[in-house]
């Protein structure tokens, strides 16, 4: 999939991921500031993905960010699958 593409499909699953990705930070314990550390995204970025503005996120960074809440990515961006690693 074009990167464009995914960052197309990543606006239009905004609510949804955001939901999702507040979960797992919450049930992890980790603020924004942390998992932005482990994940090595900038703090900004998940601030606007948590308020469903999914921007230009693309796969690498989503499966950063999986990677870091220990959630498979395809659960975190689409609901789909199981959810821990």
């Amino acid at each position: 999939m074009h990167a464009a593409s995914v960052a197309r499909r990543t606006r239009e699953l905004g609510p949804a991921i955001a939901k999702r990705l507040r979960q797992a930070r919450e049930e992890s314990g980790l603020t924004v500031r942390e998992l932005a550390q482990r994940a090595h995204v900038d703090p900004g970025t998940i601030q606007r993905l948590s308020d469903g503005l999914g921007g230009n996120a693309g796969v690498g960074t989503l499966t950063d960010l999986a990677r870091a809440l220990r959630v498979r990515p395809e659960w975190l961006v689409f609901g789909s699958g199981e959810r821990d690693l």
